[in-house]
């Protein structure tokens, strides 16, 4: 567990058993500063971290929290827990973490009870090292969100998980490392002057570079060399006997008091730790009695301990008892894999294992399931296989679960994820042979994710009545048993069905009531992803306000959290932008989009951006781009679903353009049957209309059956990319049928996209043009004109960057930017070229 502590009265919590340390006021002074809502203190251990926090402690009037993390704090729920300890002095900032299934709706519902909150809080997260990826994201998001007076302190010697670019580049971040930390010639003259060493400080500071423990430890030897490999292990030699036997054992434990011999069974004398304290170790006082040992310190205990590894195993068996009960499951298993006991070690996995896939904690699955002393039974290597697939091993996940298959050992997990894997490639049948064998199996805990998989494999295979029946059984017994999160889900997938179906009422239904379920659940994450069709559906109607403010709300939040979700925001956003005829706007967010689809390595969704693009660029008439646009489209449409139900819009879309009525009827009818989009079902009615009145045809059906449409739709947000198609119609009704909905359409002019450089810093930094990644040596001259005076430092960097294959900045000297996880766009730079 980590060690926790609130300080509302920090003088009266905050021991004083650094008063003897040297006091660095200018770093005291730097912490006191709170301008950023976050402040980092990065640098390697001895360096003194902890030590100046607990000063700031002791002497700032704001009300702290501390929490130290522990190994076992890389489980995020288990980080929950263990924040909301160190908060316990607050009862405005407690709450139940049970119910949240998300890293987000810990934070949320954090930064509610913050803005609450009286007063000025500093929140101390020591050991920030342990923090995962996951943990560090939403972190980031913790610290963008952070009201004015209250701060996230951090401590460790790296920040490897934490979003720094980011934070950085937004001016939300201060940082002190080593540099700042380490002590001069005068803060070692004053250290060893208050222990009265022999050593002369100049020695002592050169040798050590100004290392803190490094200088303790020269302070703790009678003699005069200060080979820091060697004064650890003087300092050791000298300890009593029976205190210096007993000491391998103690690198198994993180926290020191006098009381941890007798907690796991081990001989030590009275007043041990006093000992080790007078003998000069390097020891960081926690409070509360609790030590923490240096690393250079444990390292050399643990050395000694590999040497004999059967003096760990009833330590080791003692702490995983110890961590069971507490049920901090992380720790239980680590100790049980490593004392043999299979009984617990399998017990407390079949309790955490769950836990962690429903969280997406894979990094840390992996880690566990790879733990195991024997042959590890059919459950475990399910999530093993699990584990590997979403950690980047794919081929040897799938293999593993393959293997069980063919033995006849794959349980529901395992066919749950070999349906999810068959989904991702496209392969449907095997999705739903997947799901099928799954489900035949005695109901467990994932049977609903396999009916997901079902329903999901049935809809994609064109089988959407099929597929709404799995729906609708799923949501009624999701509501028969009163899991909400589960009918959530079972709607949110029926709405697909209904899509397919064109029962669009209920589909708009379906939608709003799975968002009131999640929103009830706290369940952020899945409101997202209503919301993104719900801004589809305000368009529909013409709602602009409604889906502009969506928008603006859920990108921020897809662009933190969900990142999958971005590219289709953007598109959302593209069309609104299209809709207002912000061609060169909506240009820059469909680029976005492709760029963020190119990075998450999502192809499947390349279609719907070329087809974006073609409309964006029919609308502003520029032909030779909308017919590259159209063809990349196609041949990016490599699934069933895309060729039948969505191609075949924009097949008569093109046809129309090139006036082959013939063929565009043909497609456009077919669309209007069987278009995947209700909007292309009701662009299809219009268009068929405008055929009819370009061929003089005198059947009024398509006219009549747009009139009906565009009575509840917009037509002019739906219609907007086809105003220039509709403009002859739209004239003659004016004349003939001016109540007709399509009579009040504007007539619109073509305005061509600004064509020009966009300079996007992402991961990487890419130069496009019209939408596609350019390949361009950049000299000194042209890089000064690209990039604004401050962002960049460059000499001779030759920058090359192929299509769809983007490779990153070389050069031969050094260069200096903020690379920010977010794209940053800065002014189209005109086209100039010799050639």
């Amino acid at each position: 567990m980590g060690s926790t502590e609130a300080f509302v009265h920090p003088q009266a919590i905050v021991p004083r058993a650094l008063q003897s340390e040297v006091v660095r006021s200018d770093l005291l002074e730097q912490l006191a500063v709170t301008g950023q809502p976050c402040v980092a203190v990065i640098a390697p251990s001895g360096y003194g971290k902890t030590t100046l926090l607990a000063q700031y402690a002791r002497s700032t009037a704001r009300s702290v929290a501390w929490l130290t993390l522990a190994e076992s704090d890389v489980e995020t729920g288990q980080l929950f827990q263990a924040l909301l300890r160190a908060l316990h002095a607050f009862p405005e900032l407690q709450f139940t973490v049970d119910d949240i299934q998300t890293p987000y709706e810990f934070t949320t519902r954090l930064l509610e009870r913050l803005a609450d909150m009286q007063g000025s809080l500093d929140l101390i997260l020591d050991r920030v090292e342990r923090v995962t990826r996951l943990q560090g994201a939403w972190l980031g998001q913790l610290v963008e969100g952070l009201p004015d007076r209250h701060r996230l302190i951090l401590a460790g010697y790296d920040l490897n998980g934490f979003p720094l670019a980011r934070l950085v580049a937004a001016g939300k971040l201060h940082m002190l490392t080593h540099t700042q930390l380490r002590f001069t010639l005068e803060d070692t003259q004053a250290f060893m002057q208050l222990r009265d060493a022999a050593q002369d400080p100049a020695t002592v500071h050169g040798a050590v570079e100004g290392w803190p423990v490094g200088v303790a430890l020269a302070c703790a030897d009678e003699t005069t060399h200060v080979e820091l490999g060697d004064l650890l292990q003087d300092v050791l030699d000298r300890l009593p006997s029976e205190v210096r036997r007993a000491l391998p054992e103690l690198a198994l434990i993180e926290e020191w008091s006098e009381s941890t011999g007798s907690e796991v069974g081990l001989a030590l004398p009275d007043h041990w730790l006093r000992t080790l304290r007078q003998a000069g170790l390097p020891l960081t006082p926690l409070g509360r009695g609790l030590y923490r040992p240096h690393t250079l310190l444990v390292d050399t205990l643990a050395t000694e301990l590999k040497r004999d590894p059967l003096r760990a195993a009833p330590i080791h068996q003692r702490l995983a008892q110890q961590a069971a009960q507490q049920g901090n499951l992380t720790e239980a298993v680590r100790h049980a894999a490593a004392a043999t006991d299979i009984a617990l070690l399998e017990d407390s996995a079949g309790i955490l294992f769950p836990r962690l896939r429903s969280r997406h904690e894979f990094v840390l699955l992996a880690e566990l399931t790879a733990v195991h002393p024997a042959a590890p039974p059919g459950w475990w290597q399910e999530y093993q296989a699990v584990a590997q697939i979403e950690t980047g091993q794919v081929n040897e996940g799938e293999a593993l679960l393959q293997n069980l298959e063919r033995a006849a050992s794959l349980g529901p997990l395992g066919y749950a994820a070999l349906s999810l894997q068959a989904a991702r490639r496209g392969d449907f049948e095997r999705q739903l042979q997947s799901a099928d064998a799954g489900l035949a199996l005695p109901e467990s805990p994932v049977h609903s994710v396999l009916m997901t998989q079902r329903a999901s494999a049935l809809i994609s295979l064109q089988r959407p009545q099929e597929g709404l029946a799995v729906c609708q059984q799923m949501a009624a017994s999701a509501q028969q048993r009163g899991a909400v999160l589960e009918e959530g889900n079972a709607l949110h997938m029926q709405q697909y069905a209904l899509m397919m179906l064109g029962r669009w009422e209920e589909q708009e239904w379906a939608l709003t009531r799975a968002r009131a379920l999640f929103v009830a659940s706290g369940r952020h994450s899945s409101v997202l992803q209503i919301d993104q069709q719900l801004i589809g559906i305000h368009l529909l109607y013409g709602r602009i306000d409604e889906a502009e403010t969506l928008l603006q709300e859920a990108i921020p939040v897809a662009a933190r959290n969900q990142l999958v979700l971005l590219p289709t925001l953007l598109l959302s956003k593209a069309h609104l932008l299209l809709a207002r005829g912000e061609f060169s706007d909506a240009a820059e967010a469909i680029d976005t989009a492709q760029a963020q689809l190119q990075a998450l390595n999502l192809p499947v969704l390349l279609p719907f951006v070329h087809f974006e693009r073609f409309d964006l660029y029919s609308a502003a008439g520029q032909r030779e781009l909308a017919q590259e646009a159209f063809e990349l489209g196609v041949t990016t449409s490599t699934t069933a679903l895309l060729k039948n139900l969505y191609v075949p819009f924009y097949q008569g879309l093109q046809a129309f353009d090139q006036q082959d009525w013939p063929r565009a009827r043909l497609a456009l009818d077919q669309a209007a049957q069987h278009g995947a989009e209700h909007s292309h079902q009701l662009r299809a009615a219009a268009l068929l209309a405008a055929i009819d009145h370009a061929t003089g045809a005198t059947e009024t059906l398509h006219l009549a059956a747009a009139r009906e449409f565009f009575s509840t739709f917009d037509a002019a947000v739906t219609c907007s990319a086809d105003r220039h198609r509709l403009n002859p119609l739209v004239s003659a009704l004016r004349g003939t049928l001016p109540d007709h909905p399509l009579a009040r359409l504007e007539p619109v002019f073509n305005t061509p996209v600004a064509s020009g450089f966009r300079l996007l810093v992402d991961t990487q930094v890419r130069l496009t043009l019209a939408g596609q990644d350019i390949k361009l040596p950049l000299s000194n001259q042209l890089c000064g004109s690209v990039v604004p005076r401050g962002i960049m430092r460059w000499e001779r960097i030759l920058w090359v960057c192929r299509p769809h294959s983007p490779r990153r900045l070389t050069s031969s000297h050094t260069f200096s930017f903020a690379l920010m996880t977010s794209s940053a766009q800065f002014p189209a730079i005109p086209w100039r070229s010799s050639t």
